[in-house]
């Protein structure tokens, strides 16, 4: 879609079946950092996964994940199927800049919401969607305006995240 966001084009998934996939862009179980602009337009209710970092292999579940729960509240869902819920409220129809680090940090709009244990990295990149136990399948579709992603294969420096921040905000208009 052009002219959506500060005057610039975005990628919009509408939330029933749009997923993008890309293989082999991070080493399995090398560090990362995932960083996303983005605007989740659904209303609560349905879980959505904007970006995933998953394994081409069962369980599908390894890897990090950013996922926003029935509540609108954002999260880490880190291997195992184990999903943590502390990144605050989000609303939906708001641009936000996300991070996730293989350290297991999410960052909104540049500050630090949720920690938890460090995550594997898997090989397969998704977007909009998160695979299911077959691997084959998908599930957690979302519907959002995706501006910009961007993928590191280290996680990032505490000035190098402050500088990414700072030109996706001035980029964006945040």
């Amino acid at each position: 879609k052009t002219s959506i966001r500060n005057s610039l084009p975005v990628v919009r998934f509408d939330g029933s079946n749009d997923c993008l996939s890309a293989t082999g862009v991070i080493t399995a179980d090398s560090t990362y950092e995932m960083v996303m602009v983005l605007a989740v337009t659904g209303a609560a209710g349905a879980i959505g996964v904007p970006l995933a970092n998953q394994h081409g292999s069962t369980p599908p579940y390894i890897g990090g994940t950013m996922i926003r729960s029935t509540a609108n509240v954002r999260g880490i869902y880190s291997p195992n199927g184990y999903v943590t819920y502390a990144g605050g409220t989000y609303t939906a129809g708001t641009w936000e800049r996300w991070n996730l680090t293989s350290a297991a940090a999410l960052y909104v709009n540049g500050s630090s919401v949720q920690t938890g244990a460090a995550l594997a990295a898997g090989a397969d990149i998704l977007v909009g969607a998160a695979r299911k136990t077959a691997i084959s399948t998908l599930e957690f579709f979302t519907p959002m305006d995706v501006a910009e992603i961007i993928i590191s294969t280290d996680v990032l420096s505490s000035g190098d995240r402050a500088a990414l921040d700072a030109y996706l905000a001035t980029k964006w208009g945040f």
